[in-house]
């Protein structure tokens, strides 16, 4: 209760000592008033402070009155309603030269050569941002190191990919082989392995033309139907190829893995090209390959 009464008290007296007419009338009433806070403040006994302010300050009622009242509250008016006047004058009539003067500053200072200081300061922040500039450099220096190494390791695991594929034809080679006689030259064994790939390719063209007309039926086919239709599909595409006309070549598409080969000089065939493809990819694969094929110049037979 008494905190509260307190706590009130307080915000009252800060609310009238920050009112602007009671705060200009006490300073009025100070100033007119002096003599009565010199005596208050002397050391004097209280009978004769008392005394001398009836008999010297506030002698008679008119004087209290005046000095008291009137005069205080007419000089607080005056601050209040005629001093702002000639003081924002004065205000804004200072403020305009201070902003004059600032400009003649700024004018004399760009006009001026730099301090060794200045200077010193320049040279210090150009150095900063040369190191600073330094470190990205070597930042993305690292960065580009962590990338090709990463690539070389992707180069890798393609190699260990391609080395089924590579089995994969040698095991077709032998299966080749063995249905040729012993009496059978090399010539005849290779003519006879292109007269058994020829009638699956005539057979299937229909029917791979309407497969490739609708990509979505590529989801639709078994995985043996669509390891012959991307054989028959990349090696028809070859035939057409004018690059690829002197050269001797196999298609071979197993599980999900394609492989072209290349034959060499010496009879044996090398990967060209591999691929993997699932259903739902091996449109974009196809076109893929494609795509390569037509922009891309075969080894000849010596390389």
């Amino acid at each position: 209760m008494l905190d509260e009464f307190t706590t009130t008290i307080k915000a009252q007296l800060y609310e009238r000592v920050s009112s602007p007419l009671l705060s200009s009338f006490i300073f009025s009433w100070c100033g007119w008033n002096y003599k009565f806070l010199l005596v208050i403040l002397s050391s004097i006994s209280a009978h004769e402070k008392l005394t001398y302010i009836e008999l010297n300050i506030f002698p008679t009622l008119n004087s209290k009155i005046t000095y008291g009242a009137l005069l205080p509250l007419l000089t607080s008016l005056f601050l209040i309603f005629i001093y702002p006047i000639p003081a924002e004058f004065i205000y804004r009539h200072v403020k305009t030269n201070q902003r004059r003067l600032k400009e003649i500053q700024q004018s004399i200072d760009d006009e001026s050569p730099l301090s060794k200081e200045q200077a010193r300061k320049i040279r210090r922040e150009a150095l900063e941002n040369q190191l600073k500039y330094e470190s990205e450099i070597d930042s993305k220096t690292s960065e580009n190191s962590r990338l090709k190494e990463l690539i070389s390791e992707l180069q890798q695991k393609i190699i260990k990919l391609e080395e089924p594929l590579e089995t994969v034809d040698k095991n077709a080679s032998g299966d080749i082989s063995s249905t040729t006689s012993p009496t059978e030259t090399p010539a005849e064994a290779e003519a006879a392995k292109q007269q058994l790939d020829k009638p699956p390719l005539k057979s299937m063209e229909s029917n791979i033309d309407h497969i490739l007309s609708n990509k979505g039926l590529f989801k639709t086919i078994s995985a043996s139907e669509l390891d012959s239709i991307m054989r028959v599909s990349i090696s028809n595409y070859i035939q057409d190829l004018n690059s690829f006309s002197n050269l001797e070549f196999d298609v071979i598409a197993n599980k999900g893995k394609l492989a072209i080969l290349l034959m060499r000089s010496d009879g044996s065939y090398f990967p060209y090209i591999s691929a993997e493809y699932t259903p739902s990819t091996a449109f974009s694969v196809l076109e893929s390959l494609k795509s390569a094929l037509s922009n891309d110049k075969p080894p000849t037979k010596g390389e």
